[in-house]
């Protein structure tokens, strides 16, 4: 009895290296999940910055020309 004991003890010391081993490595890949997604955040961040910078000149373009065009018609 006391063998099997022994055995089953080693056995669950087994196991529960096996499940605390692939808990780490769940948390390893969600940590670097993590990191790469901040990255990608960063990439569209700069991105966005660049669009709206971008549709910023557009809009003033396009209210100088409907200022214009305001203008020839009044006169």
């Amino acid at each position: 009895v006391r063998i099997l004991e022994v055995l089953l003890s080693l056995d669950f010391f087994k196991n529960a290296n096996e499940i605390d081993s692939s808990l780490r490595n769940s948390i390893e890949w969600l940590t670097n999940a993590g990191e790469s997604l901040k990255l990608k955040m960063k990439e569209y961040e700069g991105f966005f910055s660049d669009f709206n910078t971008s549709m910023r000149s557009n809009e003033q373009e396009v209210t100088a020309t409907l200022n214009a065009n305001t203008e020839n018609i009044k006169s």
